[in-house]
């Protein structure tokens, strides 16, 4: 067949990239955000652009590949703490604000309390939802009725 005599290649057209496009002062070059999107500055040239995602793809896919992996194992945790202490919706304040790390070591510290410190606190949160926010707000009650803690809160 002279069609196929050619190299064999793979097409990527099912692989996607995110792009952010900011302000010249926001980002001055091309970076890799840790959720494996591609930033780059609206003065950029066409061609600079191109370039750029030729060469940051393959981190973009590896930390997107990363960031789908902990995204995984919280869905996992947040069912076990669902169960653990019969809440009805568990989240995280965006990602900008509680990083897929923080969140993960937050929903571990919850499922590492102690059995007696656990019903207790469970009196509480039973029925309720409970949202991991960010560092230093203290615990309170949000505007929806959600159950704020910090994601650093330690019992």
């Amino acid at each position: 067949d002279e069609l196929n005599d050619g190299p064999k290649t793979t097409a990527l057209a099912l692989d996607r990239v995110g792009i952010v496009v900011e302000t010249h002062q926001a980002c001055r070059r091309p970076v890799v955000t840790s959720t494996g999107e591609i930033r780059i500055s609206a003065s950029m040239s066409p061609n600079m652009i191109s370039s750029s995602i030729g060469k940051l793809r393959n981190e973009a896919f590896q930390n997107l590949s990363q960031e789908k992996e902990k995204q995984r194992q919280a869905k996992e945790l947040v069912s076990m703490l669902k169960y653990e202490f019969g809440l009805i919706k568990v989240s995280k304040t965006r990602l900008s604000t509680v990083t897929s790390d923080q969140y993960l070591q937050s929903l571990a510290n919850l499922l590492r309390i102690n059995q007696e410190t656990k019903q207790q606190i469970k009196e509480s949160l039973t029925g309720n939802s409970l949202n991991i926010a960010s560092r230093g707000v203290g615990c309170h009650l949000g505007d929806d009725g959600t159950i704020q803690i910090p994601y650093d809160y330690i019992v």
